[in-house]
C-alpha cells in the first residue's frame, strides 16, 4: 500500500484536517493539500505539505497535473473535497488521465444545493464526478439518501472525530454563558439564538458568537439579519480557533436542523462545553439528554426554554453534565478509532 494521500479543492488547512493527518501518520500515510486560501491551521505539523494555488486558470491546471505526475508512483488515492468552485471537475479528469483512484470527501452543503446552487454545466459534472468517483466519503447519515437520489449506491460512512482536549475549566471559572460556534448557514438557525438570547430576562448573560464570514455570500442574509439583531451581550467574532473561547464557555448552542456530528460540537465537548442541541434526526447518538447535554425541542420557543433550564442548573448539576461532556467523547469520538476506520477505507480504495 502506497503511504501519499492529496488532498484537493480545499479552502485552506484548518485543525480538523490536522487531526486527520496526525492520526493517520502513526499509520504511515502523508499528506499533500492544494489550497485557495493561506494556510489556517493552528495546530502544527510535520504530516502534510500545503501548495497554495496559483492565480490563472491554466497555471492552476499545470501545477497541479505536474506535482501529481512526479509523485505517481507514491500516491494511494486523491481525496477530492467538493466545495470551493469548479476546478474539482478539472482534477477529478486529471487523476483519471494519470490513472489515479479518486475519494470524493462530501462537506454537506455542495450535494444538499447541488440542484439549487450551480449552474447547469457545474451540476451536471458534479454528479458524474459522485457517480463514477472510487468512492465517495460521507460524514453524516443525511448524505446516504442524497447520494442515493444522484445514483450512487455504495458509500464509505465515517463521521468526525476528535481528540480530546487538555484543557478543562469547571464551570464556576467559566465567563462565557453560551457560545454559537459554526457559520451561519441558514439551517442552523441562528435567529433563534439570537432571539432567545435578546430576551429581557437574559439581559444579564455573557454570550459570544464566534463565525462571522468575510465575502461569504451563502451567509449574506443571516449575518445581516445577525448584526441589526445583535444584542447587548452577544459578542460578534469572524471565525478562528475557537479552542480560547471553548476553555471560557459555560454551553455550546446548536439548534440546527442538521446536527450529526457537527465539528465544532465534539470540540466543544472535548473541553467540558455543555452542548445544547435541537432534538432533530441522529442527535441521540451523540448526546443523551440531562446525562451529557440538553436537547431542545426543535423550535424558537424550544431554544429559548432549553437556555432557561441551562441558567438555573446548579453548579453540581452542571458540574457532571460537562465531565460526561468530555467523557462522551473519549469513549465514542476518539481519533485513534476513527484512524483504524479510515485505514480499511485506504486500504480497500
Amino acid at each position: 500500500m502506497k503511504g501519499l494521500v492529496y488532498c484537493l479543492n480545499l479552502d485552506t488547512v484548518k485543525n480538523k484536517n490536522i487531526y486527520q493527518f496526525e492520526a493517520m501518520a502513526n499509520l504511515g500515510f502523508t499528506y499533500r493539500c492544494f489550497g485557495y486560501l493561506n494556510n489556517k491551521a493552528i495546530i502544527k505539523s510535520n504530516n502534510y505539505k500545503y501548495i497554495k494555488y496559483p492565480t490563472g486558470f491554466f497555471k492552476r491546471i499545470f501545477t497541479v497535473f505536474r506535482e501529481i505526475a512526479a509523485n505517481k508512483g507514491n500516491i494511494n488515492h486523491i481525496e477530492l473535497y467538493t466545495g470551493c468552485g469548479n476546478f474539482l471537475i478539472v482534477e477529478f479528469f486529471i487523476a483519471k488521465l494519470l490513472g489515479i483512484k479518486v475519494c470524493v470527501v462530501e462537506r454537506g452543503s455542495p450535494l444538499r444545493n447541488i440542484n439549487s446552487h450551480y449552474g447547469k454545466f457545474s451540476n451536471f459534472f458534479r454528479k458524474y464526478i459522485y457517480k463514477n468517483a472510487t468512492q465517495v466519503w460521507i460524514r453524516e447519515l443525511w448524505m446516504r439518501n442524497a447520494l442515493v437520489k444522484l445514483g450512487r449506491v455504495d458509500y464509505f460512512f465515517q463521521s468526525n472525530a476528535i481528540e480530546l482536549s487538555k484543557s478543562f475549566c469547571h464551570g464556576s471559572r467559566k465567563d462565557i454563558d453560551f457560545i454559537w460556534c459554526n457559520s451561519l448557514i441558514k439551517f442552523r438557525n441562528v435567529e433563534w439564538f439570537i432571539g432567545a438570547v435578546s430576551r429581557k430576562r437574559f439581559h444579564g448573560l455573557n454570550n459570544v458568537l464566534l463565525g462571522m464570514l468575510d465575502n461569504n455570500k451563502t451567509v449574506e442574509l443571516q449575518q445581516e439579519y445577525v448584526r441589526s439583531n445583535k444584542p447587548n451581550n452577544t459578542e460578534l467574532l469572524c471565525f478562528q480557533d475557537p479552542s480560547p473561547y471553548f476553555i471560557r464557555s459555560k454551553f455550546f448552542v446548536l439548534p440546527a436542523d442538521i446536527v450529526y456530528l457537527n465539528f465544532a460540537l465534539l470540540e466543544a465537548m472535548s473541553f467540558g462545553v455543555v452542548p445544547i442541541v435541537s432534538n432533530v434526526e441522529g442527535v441521540s447518538e451523540i448526546i443523551t439528554d440531562g446525562v451529557d447535554g440538553i436537547i431542545a425541542e426543535h423550535s424558537k420557543d424550544g431554544i429559548e426554554h432549553a437556555i432557561e433550564k441551562a441558567i438555573n442548573l446548579s453548579d453540581e448539576e452542571y458540574e457532571i453534565l460537562s465531565i460526561n461532556a468530555r467523557k462522551k467523547i473519549e469513549k465514542k469520538f476518539s481519533m485513534k478509532k476513527w484512524a483504524m476506520n479510515l485505514q480499511r477505507l485506504y486500504i480497500e480504495i
